[in-house]
């Protein structure tokens, strides 16, 4: 019929044209893969950086809105409602020692030192198709959580997701690291594709993006733990308590040796 989604019942599909010979990647393992994926989700925000953001309807209210996260942690603590508060006070003072800086972060967005822009924010390396011979970026896909918001979150998804070698389920946090060659190769990808058009302001927030999107992520783990895993699918009872963990200890990561990566992110910044 010609038409751009299809409508069953109250449910809608949208349609896609189909592209042949590409493929999506679930776990990155060599550089040249963070830069491609990188540079996908930069073209995806070139190509519309002048499109009025403000026309794109808020699909998902507050999805990347820390205080209100903040928030839906302290009310599922408040509420305690599965009896699992007890058990997860040692996470819980982790993250009130976090919470300030991040805090601060999203508060620096909130005042508009960036850019509102039309943003993906759900940037993971398998949301990027990628050509099955070169693997060049070919289209970005999954796009039910595009809307007006900060490229900070789209930077700072990426960091969670494509800089440790294991992902968010990896119940050993020793395996939780943060490959310096991927976080240079993500950024280079990113730069190259946006043409230019980030402010000095955005390149410099690039790993306290990642602070925050991780920290985010960490909490929303936390407050679905806490209020029975109603959100997030589990495949056992402390799947969602290993999340956060496992999130935790990558945060760590990132503040530990911030000063290293600030350094590697500016490199790659001047180097492409």
């Amino acid at each position: 019929e010609g038409k751009p989604g299809y409508r069953d019942g109250n449910d809608y599909w949208r349609l896609y044209n189909y592209l042949e010979n590409t493929r999506a990647l679930d776990v990155i393992n060599r550089p040249e893969d963070a830069f491609a994926a990188a540079a996908g989700f930069g073209g995806f925000l070139s190509v519309l950086s002048d499109f009025d953001a403000w026309l794109i309807q808020p699909v998902l209210p507050d999805f990347h809105n820390v205080s209100y996260r903040i928030h839906q942690l302290d009310e599922a603590i408040k509420e305690n409602r599965v009896g699992r508060w007890e058990e997860v006070r040692a996470e819980l003072e982790k993250i009130k020692i976090f919470e300030p800086a991040v805090v601060q972060i999203f508060q620096r967005i909130n005042r508009g030192e960036v850019p509102v822009r039309i943003t993906h924010n759900d940037t993971k390396i398998s949301n990027v198709l990628l050509d099955e011979q070169t693997l060049k970026p070919i289209a970005v896909v999954d796009l039910d959580t595009v809307m007006a918001g900060s490229v900070l979150f789209d930077l700072g998804d990426m960091i969670r997701t494509f800089v440790s070698p294991v992902d968010e389920n990896e119940a050993d946090v020793s395996k939780v690291a943060i490959r310096p060659e991927m976080l240079a190769a993500m950024v280079g990808g990113y730069h190259q594709a946006t043409k230019g058009i980030l402010t000095e302001t955005e390149k410099a927030m690039v790993i306290d993006a990642g602070k925050m999107l991780v920290f985010t992520q960490t909490i929303r783990f936390l407050t679905d733990y806490l209020i029975g895993d109603v959100y997030y699918k589990t495949l056992y009872p402390e799947h969602n308590l290993v999340r956060t963990r496992n999130q935790l200890r990558l945060l760590s990561l990132l503040v530990e040796k911030e000063a290293q990566w600030k350094a590697i992110v500016k490199q790659a910044f001047s180097m492409h």
